[in-house]
């Protein structure tokens, strides 16, 4: 897998709003920018905001690692006891 994509759920600092934003690409350590979707401010010039979104988008994955890490190891067990 090449690129990853995350929705996160964050407050806008100026216009508070609840939005889901996405943080995408190979690297999201990235330059890349995020914006507001209520009142279109750049968020991703905000230290704290960019290393919540990234805290998050981190924890998203390993929780989606160690699924995949158990799941493979359920098939491998099953496939096991099939032989």
């Amino acid at each position: 897998m090449n690129s990853f994509s995350w929705e996160i759920p964050l407050a806008c600092p100026h216009c508070h709003s609840q939005e889901l934003r996405e943080v995408s690409g190979p690297n999201p350590r990235s330059k890349e920018r995020i914006a507001c979707n209520g009142c279109g401010r750049d968020l991703g010039s905000l230290p704290a905001f960019r290393k919540r979104a990234l805290d998050a988008a981190f924890a998203e994955v390993a929780t989606q690692v160690k699924r995949a890490v158990a799941e493979a190891a359920r098939d491998l067990r099953r496939k096991a006891r099939r032989r």
